[in-house]
């Protein structure tokens, strides 16, 4: 039976001392075993393959509860134990199901899986991400400006994965040392990244604004955001913002209707995002009152921006 174990979640396992009927043996050089109660079986497999999983990575938060209370005049206890485990996507083969018991309305299931195989499932992923870390260093490391900043930061969410599979790697029996340098790769992953943060700046063109202060506002409002601006063409990005303008006169009112879009190019000049901004604005006087109105309504719109690279 081959199981593939992706695990967000938070279970909580009841476990009564009276309902207790299956012992886990102790994990050996050959076996690692799990053990999931539940009223549910299918939740109760699920719980199983999750303590299997808790043995193997240290990315685990359990809290235990102690409870008491009185039935019939009678007191009884439970255990509740909430456990919360990392992501971590394992593809396990050949998970047995030792025993599988049913009694007083709860399950008890006991699978065991042979360490070996729980060894080079995890190998495959980590030497798959492993190699995925090479070429984003490779790539990158030559060049750490916007382009970088943009790569890393997409996949920066791997870094946890990654790190989670070395641990369970580890968990699994193998010697930290086997894994050094794997965390050598996070390492340099996490200085580069910090180089081309250091270095994620951008020019700032705008065109067709005629009075300058829609430019003004635009600059004032990135620099106060993460993102740097700067006048030098050497491996750095751009902000191409232009201003398109379309006038029309309904019953005597001017209304003048402004558009732009902020376009985000690295030091290749490949595309990063852009943002589409639109404001009118509308004067029974005069075709410049209204354009004042119009830039003064995009301003407040540029005020709000949380915009973000």
């Amino acid at each position: 039976m081959k199981f593939l174990l992706f695990i967000f979640a938070t279970f909580s396992i009841v476990a009564c001392a009276g309902n207790l009927i299956v012992e886990k043996p102790v994990n050996d050089k050959v076996y690692l075993y799990g053990l999931g109660i539940n009223s549910s079986h299918s939740t109760a497999e699920k719980l199983a393959m999750a303590n299997l999983t808790q043995q193997l990575s240290s990315q685990v938060d359990s809290s235990t509860q102690n409870r008491q209370s009185l039935t019939n005049g009678k007191e009884e206890s439970s255990t509740e134990v909430n456990t919360k485990v990392s992501t971590l996507a394992l593809e396990l083969p050949n998970v047995e199901t030792i025993k599988s018991v049913e009694i007083k309305g709860e399950w008890n299931v006991l699978i065991r899986v042979k360490r070996s195989l729980v060894q080079l499932a995890i190998e495959n992923q980590v030497e798959n991400m492993s190699d995925d870390f090479s070429l984003l260093l490779e790539d990158h490391s030559e060049s750490p400006g916007p382009a970088c900043w943009y790569a890393l930061k997409k996949i920066k969410s791997e870094k946890v994965k990654y790190r989670s599979l070395i641990s369970a790697y580890v968990g699994s029996g193998v010697s930290v040392a086997k894994t050094k340098q794997y965390s050598q790769q996070i390492k340099g992953f996490e200085k580069l990244f910090k180089k081309c943060k250091k270095r994620n700046r951008y020019r700032l063109q705008v065109e067709n604004d005629p009075t300058g202060e829609f430019q003004k506002a635009l600059q004032e409002n990135l620099s106060a955001s993460d993102i740097k601006l700067t006048r030098s063409k050497k491996n750095t990005g751009v902000i191409v913002a232009k201003l398109d303008m379309q006038t029309k006169k309904i019953y005597g009112q001017q209304i003048v209707f402004l558009s732009t879009k902020l376009d985000v190019k690295d030091e290749f000049n490949n595309f990063i995002s852009d943002t589409a901004l639109n404001a009118k604005g509308a004067s029974f006087s005069s075709k410049a009152e209204a354009e004042k109105k119009a830039i003064k309504n995009l301003i407040k719109k540029i005020k709000k921006l949380n915009f973000s690279i």
